[in-house]
């Protein structure tokens, strides 16, 4: 986290809440994406959103920017706004607050991460490869 952002955290009071954790093992990013609320990603530019799919494989529900990738990386299993729409960001994370909202939230996510199962992937590669050798 930037000087910047810390500084705002102490502003608005909040910097004993903040935890940065910097580099974290997969073992612990797991357990993370499991505690959390949800994933606020307001990514500006993306290259495929693997965040995304850790945090919709872990039942973890995501809320994430309209561009790039994300919208197809997450489907219909993400909540999207504009990257300037704060407002959206915060009520979307607020929702998720109710046990209700986020278990519907984390089954569509968890049904959307098995999209990119290696089972899955490597049955669509297979598919891939099939099709180009019929072509030749």
């Amino acid at each position: 986290m930037d000087a910047e952002l810390l500084s705002l955290a102490k502003e608005l009071g909040i910097s004993d809440r903040v935890v940065q954790i910097r580099d974290p093992s997969s073992e612990l990013l797991e357990a993370l994406y499991n505690c959390a609320v949800a994933l606020l990603y307001p990514s500006r530019s993306e290259g495929f959103g693997w965040p995304v799919i850790e945090a919709q494989a872990c039942g973890c529900p995501v809320v994430c920017s309209n561009l790039g990738p994300l919208p197809e990386v997450a489907g219909d299993a993400g909540l999207f706004h504009d990257v300037t729409d704060e407002k959206g960001f915060a009520a979307d994370i607020l929702r998720l607050n109710d046990p209700d909202d986020r278990a519907t939230w984390s089954e569509k996510g968890l049904r959307n991460a098995e999209r990119f199962s290696t089972r899955e992937m490597i049955s669509r590669y297979i598919d891939i490869y099939r099709s180009m050798g019929a072509q030749l």
